[in-house]
C-alpha cells in the first residue's frame, strides 16, 4: 500500500520536483512505468534490507515468520555499511555527473 501512495503521490507532483531537480542539475523526465518501479522497487529493498536486522518484520506477508532475520551482530554492520558504500558511490557519481555537464 505505501507503494501505491508513493506512486500516485510522485506522479501529482512530478512538476514540482523537476524544478527541484533543476536546482541540482538532475534534470530529467519521468514515466509514470518508472515512477511505479521506483516507488515497489524502493519499498520492498527496503524490506528486504531492514528482514535480517528486525525479528518483527514479515517480508513474506502473510506468512507470520521472517526467514532472512539473524541474530548476529555482524549483520547490521554489513547492511549499514553497504548503505553508507552506497551513499558515497551516490555522491561521487553527482559530483561527476555535474562537472562532465560543464
Amino acid at each position: 500500500m505505501i507503494a501505491v501512495v508513493v506512486s500516485v503521490v510522485m506522479s501529482r507532483v512530478d512538476e514540482n520536483i523537476q524544478k527541484i531537480e533543476s536546482v541540482f542539475k538532475l534534470e530529467q523526465k519521468y514515466a509514470q512505468k518508472s515512477i511505479w518501479l521506483g516507488s515497489f522497487s524502493g519499498v520492498y529493498l527496503h524490506v528486504l534490507l531492514d528482514s535480517p536486522l528486525y525479528p518483527d518484520i514479515r517480508p513474506l506477508f502473510p506468512l507470520p515468520v521472517n526467514p532472512f532475520y539473524s541474530s548476529s551482530m555482524f549483520v547490521g554492520f554489513e547492511i549499514y555499511s553497504l548503505c553508507v558504500i552506497s551513499f558515497i558511490l551516490g555522491i561521487a557519481l553527482y559530483v561527476y555527473k555535474v562537472l562532465m555537464k560543464r
